[in-house]
């Protein structure tokens, strides 16, 4: 297991592992407002607490009118930057590195927090209904995502992860499923993240880190590895490797009790044979660290040891991200280090993330 546990820099700044956090919305927080709560700040500690080398704070709001949903903090306005600043300390505090994920859901925002719902060209998502961005609203979100990280700088974070994918507002920029201008922002679909990345970096700095979260299949691999050689010119140090939209349903899928997120959209240029040790949501990102300099972040499914290690020795990553694992054995890490097994998630579709945080995962009861 030693590949888990091998230093690492990114930006002059030493990473005591190959263990990310990834930024998950727990939603029992009673956020309001965007506010931080003393929930927030004790869900980050123990999660500290358990060793890993970066921990990226969960999605967080750069417009009121982008909120995914209500419960969900904020980085808006300046009143965020005092209660953010919290999070760092406590990252810094366990010697891992603190990132902060920076969202806008665009056509996918909550309706009761605005009655403006936008995306790049007008379509539905659901029950929305989102009118096409103009050119005005597109200088005016690029600032607002410009902004939130200088804010974040400001809070003390190491650096921001720009969310790309899950089919919030960047992602729909990316997608040609939901982005049909017939602008530059059509023709060429990374450039409103793009414009982005270069605008942050000259702001904020060389050495704050720029960390994208990014699908591998929308549309396909091939035009992922374009857009992450886009987004490494421009300025991004970090990628994190997951999924875009995903197709519509079947009705039998639509029947199930699957999560919409657990069915396989796999790009049809992707070169994968399932097997014991990753999905191919790991094998894209596997994939796409062959084309690029920078170091790669790999999640899903990612449960035991065994697989972390063989996914950073055999697939050529730089990190593995634990979400639920994490979540169901706290002390994942530390058994990691002494060779014991770990307590694995079993998938049971979200109760760790939607009612009560860690202390409701069903192999704790």
């Amino acid at each position: 297991m030693a590949k888990l546990f091998e230093a690492f820099t990114i930006k002059g700044k030493e990473v005591k592992n190959r263990i990310v956090l990834p930024p998950m919305v727990i939603f029992d927080k009673d956020i309001k407002g965007g506010m931080i709560t003393d929930g927030v700040v004790e869900h980050y500690k123990s999660m500290a607490k358990a060793g890993c080398a970066i921990m990226i704070v969960e999605a967080t709001a750069i417009e009121k009118n982008g909120l995914i949903q209500p419960l969900q903090l904020g980085i808006w306005d300046d009143t965020f930057i005092e209660g953010l600043s919290i999070l760092p300390v406590i990252a810094h505090n366990k010697g891992a590195l603190a990132l902060i994920q920076l969202v806008h859901a665009g056509g996918k925002a909550a309706q009761a927090d605005t009655d403006d719902i936008i995306a790049p060209s007008s379509c539905h998502f659901g029950e929305n209904e989102a009118r096409s961005v103009t050119l005005e609203d597109i200088e005016r979100l690029k600032r607002f995502f410009v902004d939130a990280g200088i804010r974040a700088k400001k809070a003390g974070f190491d650096g921001v992860e720009l969310h790309a994918c899950h089919g919030y507002l960047m992602n729909q920029f990316l997608s040609p499923r939901f982005n049909k201008r017939d602008d530059i922002y059509g023709r060429e679909k990374e450039k409103f993240v793009v414009d982005i990345i270069k605008q942050l970096r000259k702001e904020a700095g060389d050495a704050f880190i720029i960390a994208i979260r990014m699908p591998g299949n929308d549309p396909d691999l091939a035009t992922s590895i374009s857009y992450a050689k886009r987004f490494e010119e421009a300025g991004v140090d970090l990628f994190h490797m997951s999924v875009g939209f995903i197709p519509d349903l079947s009705d039998e899928e639509k029947s199930s009790n699957i999560a919409q997120s657990d069915i396989s959209f796999k790009p049809g240029d992707l070169i994968y044979e399932k097997n014991d040790y990753y999905n191919w949501i790991v094998g894209a990102g596997i994939e796409i660290r062959r084309h690029i300099s920078k170091p790669v972040i790999v999640v899903n499914g990612i449960r035991s040891p065994a697989q972390a290690h063989y996914i950073l020795e055999q697939g050529g990553v730089d990190f593995v991200a634990l979400g639920r694992g994490y979540l169901c054995d706290l002390d994942w890490i530390e058994k990691a280090v002494k060779d014991q097994p770990v307590r694995e998630c079993v998938s049971c579709r979200g109760k760790c993330l939607r009612t009560t945080g860690i202390y409701n995962c069903v192999l704790k009861k």
